[in-house]
């Protein structure tokens, strides 16, 4: 089925991404921002000394990138952030969102290995991000002056913009072309193994449909629930009056169980294919 089949058939994720568009064109007060627009993991420069990926060194990134005037990244930043060329005014979920469909894209390929251990260690990079950011960006809004429930409301919605703007990227990752790059782990290279190869040799209980297809499948329908999660007509319609961290939180950990959920359905997909022994 063709994308634009796709949206006519779910006219609930059309308005979702209508939504992201106009979250695009003209951000919200509450979110709008200086940003990056292209923050995927391969425009993330580590050291070469094997760092480890832990929740104080995301911290000292999103400071630096919080506020590059103020803060010294030079010396405290081991992160690098590259390739500013898209880099305009726009929502401050949009960055986070890039990076957390990296994320989404990996812990389904790993779940295609049926390797727990891996999918749950990748899975937990979210929360750890998430309250690094919110660490960091409470930090700098309250050098501005501005009050404890400004703040969280305005991370109240960066949350709901990180699931939109995530779902989006996701349909992203799905594009033929750029699809076959990362499995082909040209862009991806963190990934399995010659997933590629992997996935095109299993097919489905009837056999004409390879693995490539179903991994696709399972792609697209991620995108659009958490698109959904973050831009849809409930999303709107569940606006807190009295809003708190519980509730930015909250959001978060909705996708954190989200993505649980589908890497559990890409094992079971991946293991009917591998009981059916049509081809391996």
């Amino acid at each position: 089925m063709r994308f634009k089949e796709y949206l006519k058939s779910n006219p609930e994720l059309f308005r979702a991404l209508s939504r992201h568009y106009d979250n695009f064109v003209n951000p919200p007060p509450e979110t709008a921002t200086f940003a990056h627009l292209d923050s995927h993991v391969c425009n993330i420069l580590v050291p070469v000394n094997g760092m480890r990926l832990d929740n104080s060194s995301i911290k000292s990134c999103l400071q630096g990138l919080a506020s590059a005037e103020r803060y010294d990244v030079s010396k405290e930043c081991v992160f690098k952030l590259i390739d500013m060329e898209f880099s305009n005014w726009g929502p401050s979920g949009a960055d986070i969102g890039l990076f957390v469909s990296c994320v989404l894209f990996y812990s389904l390929c790993h779940a295609c290995g049926d390797k727990e251990v891996d999918t749950n260690s990748i899975i937990s990079t979210i929360p750890a991000i998430w309250n690094a950011y919110t660490d960091a960006y409470a930090h700098f809004a309250r050098d501005e002056g501005r009050s404890d429930k400004s703040v969280i409301r305005s991370l109240y919605f960066i949350a709901r913009e990180v699931l939109g703007w995530a779902g989006v990227w996701m349909f992203r990752f799905s594009a033929p072309k750029l699809f076959r790059l990362c499995l082909r782990c040209d862009l991806m290279y963190t990934l399995p193994t010659n997933i590629y190869e992997k996935l095109r040799s299993r097919q489905s209980s009837s056999g004409d449909v390879d693995g490539v297809a179903i991994f696709r499948s399972h792609v697209n329908c991620l995108a659009g629930k958490v698109l959904i999660m973050g831009f849809g007509d409930s999303a709107l319609e569940e606006v807190p009056e009295i809003i708190t961290m519980e509730h930015c939180n909250g959001i978060i950990e909705s996708l954190v169980k989200e993505i649980t959920w589908a890497t559990q359905r890409m094992r079971h997909s991946i293991r009917e294919t591998d009981a059916t022994g049509v081809k391996s």
